[in-house]
């Protein structure tokens, strides 16, 4: 969401600055939409993830607390958003060429079901904070980017991508096994986990999000690691709700 980029408000917490890549020019033109941004010298979360970097991990870690924490303050009450996600399902479904989503749509209706008259929240959310959209540069600042507009505007989307990094390995499944050991040791420093943060009355909430964020990637699987990644994924939650 180019929107979301330009209104982004930087956050400072200590010595570190949180803020979203700026555009510098943007382009319309029928059906599209060209934009440029300055280039960001620094190391992506999956690169510090990687390299297992101690210091920069500690940096990621308190900065998407800070960032989830604010979400929240900014954030409201509501009542579970019960038909934009039997909407979102429908959608995600109708594009589904894997067979995943039929193959496990009564866990997912069971899911939206189990949340229909819990509370959920309603309020700012970057969308897609995955590893990736995170760049730590040599000043301590960390600089997010590829916000995304949500079906539902909420922190517990936050939440659900802290969930995707943390608890499935998102950024984790194309990279060797050896790596792999290693990123998910350094993932469960970095990821704070969003039970603590959040009060548990959201937690129904947080799953309907977390199962539709993993489903959602079903229409756009190009490759065996994907694909077998979310069928990992999709039981583990099973498994945990």
């Amino acid at each position: 969401s180019i929107e979301k980029q330009e209104k982004y408000k930087d956050i400072e917490h200590g010595l570190v600055r949180i803020s979203a890549a700026p555009i510098t020019s943007k382009k319309h033109g029928k059906g599209f939409m060209e934009i440029e941004m300055p280039y960001i010298n620094g190391m992506s979360g999956r690169v510090i993830i990687e390299n297992n970097d101690l210091n920069s991990i500690r940096v990621l870690n308190s900065s998407l607390e800070k960032i989830i924490k604010l979400e929240l303050s900014n954030s409201k009450e509501v009542k579970f958003q019960y038909s934009s996600f039997k909407m979102k399902i429908e959608e995600v479904a109708s594009k589904d060429k894997t067979g995943y989503v039929l193959e496990h749509r009564e866990m997912i209706n069971e899911v939206i079901e189990c949340a229909r008259n819990m509370p959920s929240l309603e309020g700012p959310c970057h969308g897609d904070l995955s590893l990736p959209n995170l760049i730590l540069n040599g000043d301590y600042t960390i600089v997010l980017i590829d916000f995304l507009k949500s079906f539902v505007e909420s922190p517990l989307q936050d939440a659900a991508k802290y969930l995707q990094e943390r608890s499935h390995y998102w950024t984790l499944r194309d990279i060797s096994k050896e790596q792999q050991v290693r990123g998910r040791l350094a993932m469960k420093n970095i990821y704070p986990d969003p039970y603590r943060i959040i009060d548990k009355k959201f937690h129904q909430a947080i799953a309907a999000f977390e199962i539709t964020t993993l489903i959602r990637i079903a229409p756009y699987i190009k490759d065996d690691i994907t694909a077998d990644w979310l069928g990992a994924s999709i039981n583990r939650f099973k498994e945990k709700f």
